[in-house]
């Protein structure tokens, strides 16, 4: 059987996705993650679509936020 390319939807690979939250949080954001980060798989890529990771900064339970920005599946991280 055929799809059609609209009805394929491409997502996010998990492991990269969670590598690249955590580089974000320590070289940009010059935080001490202690744990590992986990991010839900099947992360769309289509700009606009949020996800949320869970992990630990400094020993305490965080939720870091983002957003898919552009089709080629480059996203922003948000720590509040």
């Amino acid at each position: 059987m055929v799809w059609p390319g609209w009805a394929v939807t491409v997502t996010l690979d998990q492991e990269a996705l969670q590598a690249g939250v955590r580089t974000v949080l320590i070289e940009d954001y010059q935080l001490t993650v202690t744990a590992a980060v986990q991010c839900p798989a099947g992360v769309a890529v289509l700009p606009g679509q949020r996800f949320a990771c869970l992990t630990a900064i400094d020993g305490e339970a965080a939720e870091v936020t983002g957003v898919v920005l552009t089709v080629d599946g480059r996203y922003q991280v948000d720590w509040a």
